[in-house]
This record gives C-alpha cells, structure tokens and sequence, in this order.
C-alpha cells in the first residue's frame, strides 16, 4: 500500500524517492520478529487484551506518524 505513495511521501519531506526505499522493509523485519512473541502472550493473555492493546498502539503510533516532519522520524515511528 504505501509503495504507491512514495514518491508523493518523499517529496513532502524533500528527499529522493529511493530515500524512504526503507519503509517496508522497517515494518516487515519487526511484523516477522514478533510473531515468536505472540503465539505464547496470547496463551498467557488471551486475545482480547493483546487486541486492544495492539489497536491503541497502531493508533498512537499513526497519530505520531502524522507529526514526522524528518525521513529519519517517519521510518522510526510508521505502523503497520
């Protein structure tokens, strides 16, 4: 989803395109690592609460998304 809005994203900040070229791997490395972190939380948990807490910190983390005003802040702190 976000590929198509690259070029658009990396004229905003100022950059060439290929400089947010890091934005779906810095996601997806995270997304793989955790599903080992899962599995057992949501046994120990249970889905619910793993739930909502995963949907408050999408929505903190694309309110701050929306405040990045750097390269460097938009890759650190992108969601999902």
């Amino acid at each position: 989803m976000i590929a198509s809005i690259r070029a658009r994203r990396a004229e905003t900040f100022g950059t060439a395109p290929g400089g947010l070229g890091l934005v779906v791997p810095t996601y997806l490395i995270p997304y793989g690592a955790t599903t080992q972190v899962w599995g057992p939380l949501l046994d120990r948990l249970g889905r619910r609460p793993l739930m909502l807490g995963s949907l408050l910190g999408f929505a903190m983390l694309t309110v701050t998304t929306t405040l990045a005003d750097t390269p460097e802040a938009f890759l650190g702190v992108r969601p999902a």
